[in-house]
């Protein structure tokens, strides 16, 4: 079904709420020996062209056919004048005067016109007074009505996003033009969107180190450990200086020993203590108990070490006789 319009008008000085429905618009009024004639100079309807201009009674019956609004913005109207033959119910003297202009599916109301417009029989009235034309109660605001285009909204072009224009355009002009194409706009993220107009909010970027693939920037060994990321050490899990946190050095082999050119330390388990026999200074992997002593343990018989002794009480003092007074 076709969208229609309704542009409610009205002319005095005391506001009056119209309630006019489309069918108002098909009223053909009694002719009457009284009518007063009202025109509207080219120029104050430009905005309505192509629109039907009626008049209303304050009471909002109609009171006059429907007109058409020039080109050049002008209007005009007889407004019917009841008399005694006629036994209708049009206008009579004083009765105050409204209009409305039926156009694309909205109602506006012109007000505060003064001097207030009244019926007076068989008179002609030229609109001299200033018109306030308003839709459901909102000024007028020429522009463009539908939400899916970028020419409706309060467009950020540098942050590509919208927000509600104040005031809103509540009379289409026929000025959309850019339909809105949400999407990713930031050239930097992984899904950029050419075509948008809109940020949504959906971008998404590459990991620090990685493209938008997931493929590392910089990787030498080709161990998808990105150069960034690589922690130097010895991977061998059965090396004295293994570290669980190690990736090993780009283009070296991560788990060899020394021995081979790597960076791994094989573990050594010997005897560390250095008042023992077989004292092992070599050793990083302390084996005390295999510890050997010609003469007596300071720290207790059998293996025992300044860290765990072996004594049989704990209150005790040690003497020792050096081998040669022996």
């Amino acid at each position: 079904m076709k969208k229609i319009s309704l542009f409610i008008l009205s002319v005095f000085a005391v506001s009056v709420s119209l309630a006019q429905a489309v069918s108002d618009f098909d009223f053909v009024p009694t002719t009457t020996d009284n009518n007063m004639s009202v025109v509207f100079p080219a120029g104050t309807l430009s905005d309505f062209v192509g629109g039907s201009l009626m008049a209303f009674k304050a009471d909002g019956s109609p009171v006059s056919a429907a007109s058409a609004v020039a080109e050049d913005g002008s209007g005009g109207i007889a407004a019917i004048g009841t008399d005694a033959m006629c036994g209708c119910d049009y206008l009579s003297g004083g009765d105050q005067l409204a209009f409305a202009i039926l156009l694309d599916g909205e109602i506006i109301v012109i007000t505060d016109v003064n001097p207030p417009l009244t019926y007076a029989a068989n008179t002609f009235e030229m609109i001299s007074g200033s018109l306030d034309f308003t839709i459901d109660g909102a000024p007028v605001n020429p522009g463009c009505t539908d939400a899916a285009y970028l020419e409706h909204w309060d467009y950020d072009a540098e942050a590509k996003s919208i927000s509600p224009l104040v005031p809103a355009h509540n009379l289409e002009d026929g000025s959309c033009a850019v339909l809105i194409v949400e999407g990713c706009t930031d050239v930097a993220a992984c899904n950029f969107d050419a075509a948008a107009n809109v940020d949504d909010g959906s971008c998404t970027y590459a990991e620090e180190g990685r493209d938008c693939d997931g493929v590392c920037l910089s990787d030498a060994d080709l161990d998808d450990i990105c150069t960034a990321d690589e922690v130097d050490g010895c991977t061998n899990a059965d090396a004295f200086n293994f570290n669980p946190l190690a990736t090993g050095t780009e283009g070296v082999l991560h788990a060899e020993y020394e021995v081979d050119g790597g960076i791994c330390v094989p573990v050594i388990s010997c005897c560390m203590l250095p008042n023992a026999d077989n004292f092992c200074p070599e050793g990083n992997t302390p084996d005390n108990e295999s510890c050997e002593f010609s003469g007596i343990n300071p720290w207790g018989p059998g293996a025992g070490t300044p860290e765990n002794p072996t004594y049989i009480t704990s209150n005790n003092m040690s003497v020792l006789f050096p081998v040669e007074n022996l």
